[in-house]
């Protein structure tokens, strides 16, 4: 009879933490602004850095949702939460990329044409060939519809022994999109020393990953 109870213990005990996901959501108060952010969700209060997120769990439904940055109140909305997701008080621009894995990169075109919708996006005035990029701006609650959050990395790989390939997503804030792509908008150098310059060109070409084409190149200039 005691196994029987235990037992009983140990179900009553599985549906109440599956109850609890259904109506508890985790949500990321994310900030990529450089200014530190104060955000009070229905009456409680998060310091979130610049550059930082912090996850919290939120029950389903509806929040009083009040920002401030810098002594200044940025934002002050009733937000819905539906699900796992982003809390978006800054109203920035997101990204969910996604894309395959496969055994074979010579298959990519091949499999990605029925996979996935490439195309080539506009996003902040810079062109994105041939992705599948769904752009959310503006947006107070971004719902989770991703494999990687923003502060994950793409795996080097993943299983797909189920099939010939498998497609993954993974969210992006809008700077951090542009620089994996290489898009690191305009600066102005002027009030930089020849010493900051060349490490900024030395940091660049790491990030890049030039440093074998840019030694082929100067062998061929000898």
């Amino acid at each position: 009879m005691k196994n029987t109870y235990f037992f009983l213990g140990l179900f009553a005990l599985a549906i109440l933490s599956s109850c609890s996901s259904l109506f508890t959501k985790k949500v990321s108060i994310d900030n990529p602004s450089d200014l530190d952010l104060t955000v009070v969700v229905d009456g409680t209060e998060y310091l979130i850095p610049a550059y930082s997120s912090e996850l919290v769990e939120l029950p389903k439904g509806e929040h009083a949702v009040v920002a401030s940055s810098d002594g200044q109140e940025i934002f002050n909305e009733t937000v819905s939460v539906t699900d796992n997701g982003i809390l978006n008080v800054t109203l920035a621009t997101y990204v969910v990329w996604k894309d395959l894995y496969l055994e074979d990169l010579d298959d990519y075109a091949s499999y990605a044409a029925s996979a996935l919708d490439n195309k080539d996006h506009e996003v902040n005035n810079n062109v994105y060939e041939e992705v599948d990029f769904v752009v959310f701006e503006n947006m107070s609650f971004i719902a989770e519809d991703w494999d990687y959050g923003i502060d994950e990395e793409w795996p080097m790989e993943v299983d797909i022994s189920s099939g010939n390939y498998v497609v993954k997503s993974k969210v992006y804030r809008l700077e951090d999109i542009e620089a994996e792509w290489g898009f690191y908008g305009d600066f102005d150098f002027s009030e930089y020393s020849d010493e900051e310059l060349n490490a900024f060109l030395d940091s660049l070409i790491q990030a890049e990953g030039w440093e074998d084409s840019i030694e082929v190149d100067a062998n061929l200039a000898e």
